[in-house]
């Protein structure tokens, strides 16, 4: 049973949104690298997850705090009583670990699974919740090797996630205790939505350039025929008013609290759509937002 569906984090979705709109500098290209790598290793996971839909409550994607402190936990399964820690990693390389330790990093992953593992303690504990939880670190890169991997250590590999679930359907008795999926609902009502850790590069409006940008190079796209804008790089087709819908998005996510007129959108698209095309699709937007 899913509680909580994992959504792509607004900092992936700002970065994308920037990408081809403002001058990225090595550190950006690489923090949206590894933002698009750790959600691709996530919903791998989840597809894996999802084939025990009637064995597990799964949460995914919380943010909880405790004396201060907070973690984002990549996921968050129970099973019977027990609560299952995953913190997931799409890794790829070699990296050696002595002592249940990874060397030559930067961060012990599996240091910071045991603080995300104190702080839902905590966090239960406030609850006056006494539940086990246990906690895995999983790799779902097919590259990755680990040298110096022990029997004990809390460490997954993709392959093994099947078995893994597997020996916890079979405990389970076929079948989700309500008492798991109370548990689960409360936790998910812990869960912070403003994380106030998130990490962005500075903009503005001056320095975030206009233009309708290719979904897939994010080069300024061009007029081709009447109704349709071309990217020049990918040769990728577009109806303009997808166009529009796609651009009025991103505007909407980099300037949530800008009122967005026609004029503004006009500019924004650098007048590639009529203004007429731009009352029509904010005229379906607010009728579309009247009606949710």
């Amino acid at each position: 049973m899913l509680l909580r569906e994992r959504e792509l984090a607004i900092e992936l979705r700002i970065l994308q949104a920037l990408k081809g709109r403002l001058l990225f500098s090595p550190e950006m290209e690489r923090q949206l690298w590894n933002s698009e790598s750790g959600q691709m290793g996530e919903r791998a996971f989840d597809c894996i997850g999802a084939e025990y839909e009637n064995d597990l409550v799964r949460m995914n994607d919380l943010v909880l705090s405790a004396d201060g402190k907070l973690c984002q936990v990549d996921a968050l399964y129970i099973c019977d009583g027990v609560l299952y820690l995953f913190e997931v990693k799409n890794w790829t390389g070699a990296f050696r670990l002595n002592n249940g330790e990874f060397l030559g990093g930067s961060a012990c992953p599996l240091a910071q699974l045991n603080r995300s593992r104190k702080i839902l303690e905590r966090v239960l504990w406030n609850l006056r919740i006494s539940v086990p939880v246990e906690m895995r670190l999983v790799f779902m890169g097919p590259g990755v090797c680990l040298y110096g991997l022990r029997q004990e250590d809390p460490i997954l590999m993709a392959h093994q996630l099947p078995k893994f679930f597997e020996g916890l359907r079979r405990q389970n008795r076929r079948f989700i205790q309500r008492s798991d999926i109370q548990l689960g609902e409360r936790l998910v009502q812990c869960h912070i939505a403003d994380n106030p850790y998130r990490k962005l590069p500075p903009y503005s409006s001056k320095t975030v350039a206009s233009g309708i940008m290719c979904p897939n190079c994010r080069v300024a796209m061009r007029p081709y025929h009447a109704k349709n804008l071309i990217c020049g790089d990918c040769g990728f087709n577009e109806l303009k008013k997808n166009s529009l819908r796609r651009s009025i998005a991103e505007l909407d996510l980099l300037f949530p609290l800008e009122k967005q007129r026609v004029h503004q959108i006009y500019q924004w698209c650098d007048g590639l759509v009529s203004k007429r095309l731009i009352h029509k699709q904010l005229g379906s937007k607010e009728s579309a937002q009247r009606n949710e």
